[in-house]
């Protein structure tokens, strides 16, 4: 029931707040994370970023229990100490117009609860958390909507823990403004293959999001990052010491150090992960404590880089591996949210609401690079395809440790280059660096600026750091798909079509025996673990 009355508050579009005045000192504040999904006979409303501020008459259903409450309220609970659930008994009397006065509200009587929508069954709740009203979790977007409602007459009888909050960000007590740009979520969802092309980008600092952009490069970076949070590059370190002062080993053997992949592309000879041109890559994720695991062994968790059935270009899946998140990981991502928060809530076209649950730890040394590419896949029509692990409208966020390097950005009409003075820019990436790429950037779109009347994207690339240097980036994403993986070691459960043997299969397990008992291997373990000092000793002064 609680979506259908969201959706009668806003009848011709779906929100990303809902701010609710009960009277009395008390509100809550409803964030939804809508799906995106496709589902046969089902038309959904177009979603904008925006969040609607109404006073609600609650009165209790008639023979409930609460009815001898003259004003009943959804309770408000100790954020240490709240119930696993309640029933809430209520039935919504009155939503206001835009022309009546907002309640007020103690700042200390707010709940804060995320819903998700369920991909698969429209109007259900996949899942739901509350949170602290810490000035944080309820940051509201600046742009508001105008209550089109006068009445709402929705049963409410839900089982749903709510939790009380401190601090939270004033909303105006003037009529609200309509929001001028909108933006429809994307309605069709195509399967494609992965766009594996080339990596390429301007020197450009901003601090928010600029709604003047008219097709040119939006992606932004704040070199400041780590200064305005200090704490965020102690905890990087710890990331990368778990990784780079340990030996290495392969992916089915648990601990630290940095996981060995053996890889072959296109039928080439098999190449260990630390030595291929291409950068390194090791894989972390949040465990979805929302589903189900088959067995105690095993944990569901979201995952980035695995489509349907495939993997890490060039890597068989058994040796593809997603190791447990850890707080060093949770420090800096909350500090990346509330910066996608502060720099994109004004931009319609990006989802802030998505929380990060997926880590790539990338590292460049010895020439390695990344060719033109785009993270996201795109149908021949330029539809965000179903395929990809990433939430859609969801920026890609990177934090950069260690020497500079240049990300470069080109446009592409097809598989061809732009040539024009907007086309190619560079982004310098600096240690204590944080990166958006924002998602507009890779969508085939018109973009008035070039004057074309072609769909074109912009990929980027990276062309990596001189023998001597080391750059790494912690790279964060709110991802959609989840995988079964094994505790532990992170490696994925595989089905009996997935494990069975091939030609490319065998020829990386012969390559990874031998790797693992060849004497180059600890000289290789030692010299990434010198590098790896070496660059810390230059940029780090705990």
């Amino acid at each position: 029931a609680i979506f259908k009355i969201l959706l009668e508050i806003s009848p011709t579009k779906r929100l990303s707040q809902y701010l609710i005045r009960y009277g009395g000192g008390n509100s809550s504040l409803i964030r939804v994370d809508w799906s995106s999904a496709n589902v046969p006979g089902f038309v959904r409303l177009p979603f904008s970023q925006e969040y609607i501020d109404v006073n609600m008459v609650l009165q209790p259903r008639l023979r409930g229990h609460l009815v001898n409450l003259a004003k009943p309220h959804l309770p408000v609970q100790p954020v240490v100490s709240f119930p696993a659930s309640f029933h809430v008994d209520l039935c919504i009397s009155v939503a206001s117009s835009s022309a009546e006065p907002p309640f007020p509200y103690e700042k200390d009587r707010m709940s804060v609860l995320y819903l998700k929508e369920h991909e698969s069954f429209s109007g259900c709740v996949d899942r739901y958390e509350i949170m602290a009203a810490d000035g944080y979790h309820d940051l509201l977007p600046n742009a508001t909507c105008v209550p089109q409602v006068s009445c709402v007459d929705a049963a409410v009888s839900a089982d749903t823990p709510v939790a009380a909050g401190k601090k939270r960000k004033t909303p105006s007590t003037a009529a609200p403004v309509e929001l001028k740009a909108q933006r429809s979520d994307k309605e069709e969802e195509g399967t494609c293959k992965s766009d594996n092309n080339d990596y390429e980008i301007m020197e450009k600092s901003v601090d928010k999001y600029d709604t003047s952009n008219k097709g040119e490069l939006k992606s932004i970076v704040d070199p400041s990052f780590s200064r305005k949070y200090p704490g965020v590059m102690e905890a990087a370190f710890r990331v990368l010491d778990y990784l780079y002062l340990h030996p290495s080993h392969a992916p089915w053997v648990e601990g630290a150090g940095l996981l060995l992949a053996a890889e072959s592309c296109y039928g080439n000879e098999a190449i260990m992960n630390l030595h291929r041109p291409h950068y390194l890559r090791q894989s972390f994720s949040k465990t979805d404590l929302s589903a189900i695991p088959a067995d105690e062994n095993t944990r569901e968790c979201f995952v980035y880089g695995v489509g349907y059935g495939s993997s890490t270009f060039g890597t068989v899946a058994e040796q593809v591996a997603y190791r447990e998140w850890t707080a060093e990981m949770q420090i800096i991502a909350d500090a990346i949210e509330k910066e996608l928060v502060h720099k994109f809530s004004a931009d319609p076209s990006v989802d802030v609401n998505g929380h990060l649950n997926e880590l790539e730890v990338i590292s460049f040394y010895d020439w390695k690079k990344i060719t033109f590419h785009r993270d996201q896949s795109y149908s021949a029509e330029g539809k965000f395809c179903s395929n990809n692990c990433q939430k859609q409208h969801t920026c890609t966020c990177i934090f950069v440790v260690g020497d500079e390097r240049i990300l470069e950005f080109q446009l592409f009409w097809g598989k061809q280059k732009v040539s024009h003075p907007e086309a190619l820019k560079k982004i310098t990436l600096s240690h204590g660096a944080l990166f958006f790429l924002h998602p507009e950037d890779e969508e085939d779109v018109m973009r008035q600026i070039f004057e074309m009347n072609e769909r074109t994207h912009f990929k980027h690339r990276n062309n990596g750091v001189k023998g001597g240097l080391l750059s790494i980036g912690l790279v964060f994403r709110a991802c959609v798909q989840r995988r079964s993986v094994y505790k532990g070691t992170g490696q994925l459960v595989l089905t009996s079509k997935n494990s069975k043997s091939t030609k490319t299969k065998r020829k990386c397990e012969r390559k990874m025996k031998e790797y693992e008992q060849c004497w180059s291997k600890r000289n290789m373990d030692e010299y990434l673990k010198d590098k790896y000092l070496s660059m810390k000793q230059r940029h780090h002064r705990g």
